[in-house]
């Protein structure tokens, strides 16, 4: 097993966070891809989740409605669940 310890004059192993900021989209999981690469990213970090296991659907909204029309949490995070 390789040791996890940073070794001097090595340069870390940077890993970004992705998250659900893809929003579904092939296309922009790619740009975030490239746009991570061209920052000094070895690596990027995807999150996924499925919504009916973390959000009830009474669970109330805490956005600006206005701007973010799901009634609550969970249609929020059924919108973001997967990336094809």
């Amino acid at each position: 097993m390789k040791s996890i310890f940073l070794k001097k004059n090595k340069r870390p192993f940077i890993i970004a966070e992705v998250g659900v900021n893809h929003e579904c989209s092939i296309v922009k999981a790619k740009k975030l891809i490239l746009n991570a690469k061209k920052a000094g990213a070895d690596a990027v970090k995807f999150q996924t989740y499925k919504a009916e296991l973390i959000a009830s659907k009474n669970s109330p909204a805490y956005w600006d409605t206005k701007k973010e029309k799901s009634k609550n949490q969970y249609e929020l995070f059924k919108k973001y669940d997967q990336l094809n």
